[in-house]
């Protein structure tokens, strides 16, 4: 090795590839849980619109649905880092949007008690 080249990491551990991992298979399904709860939300709001603000129980149903998503998906993506030789990428992303999600429809169903 000439003088003043570095090093790549694959060299100084021969044995370990970093580029190569598969994704977390938990962290996808928390982003797939996750596109659902947003759809189911996005749902009850146009039922909701069409009624001019007065929805009956399906809205209601609707938006618990979304959070219990949203919980599956935090639940999936938590399980998700105990997954060995994976890429936490999905597993990351499927936390963070989940737990947006259900802190905002949370915000929403206090806001509608008071």
């Amino acid at each position: 090795m000439a003088l003043g080249t570095i090093k790549r990491d694959d060299e100084h551990r021969p044995g370990i590839d970093f580029k190569r991992r598969k994704p977390s298979i938990n962290g996808l399904f928390s982003l797939v849980f996750w596109i659902v709860a947003v759809v189911i939300f996005v749902m009850a709001g146009m039922i909701s619109s069409r009624a001019e603000g007065y929805g009956d129980e399906k809205i209601g149903f609707m938006g618990m649905a979304s959070v219990i998503f949203c919980i599956l998906g935090e639940v999936l993506a938590a399980s998700g880092f105990k997954e060995r030789e994976v890429s936490y990428l999905f597993a990351y992303i499927g936390l963070g949007l989940n737990s947006a999600m259900l802190v905002y429809l949370l915000y929403l169903f206090m806001y509608g008690l008071f």
